[in-house]
């Protein structure tokens, strides 16, 4: 994933850390990336959406963003529409 809020996340990489999150979810995981709200807030805002089936974009966003400060990449509400439709 490349640095950078402005920068689009490809969709391959978004479904690979979701579904990677989804297979160690009796683990505690730690999230991160450089700054911490860029590329790791988009992951996790991606694996609350997708594993919250009656929650919007906004309301998954606002869940991550209610606990932390993130900036979720360019795009990454559409991209997450059409990857896990609901």
């Amino acid at each position: 994933m490349a640095d950078g809020a402005h920068n689009p996340i490809e969709d391959w990489k978004i479904k690979e850390a979701v579904e990677w999150l989804a297979s160690h979810k009796s683990y505690k995981t730690l999230v991160n990336c450089r700054a911490g709200i860029g590329r790791a807030g988009s992951t996790v805002v991606s694996y609350v959406f997708k594993t919250n089936p009656d929650m919007s974009y906004n309301d998954a966003y606002k869940f991550v963003f209610n606990r932390r400060f993130i900036y979720p990449h360019k795009g990454l509400k559409d991209t997450l529409s059409q990857l896990y439709p609901k």
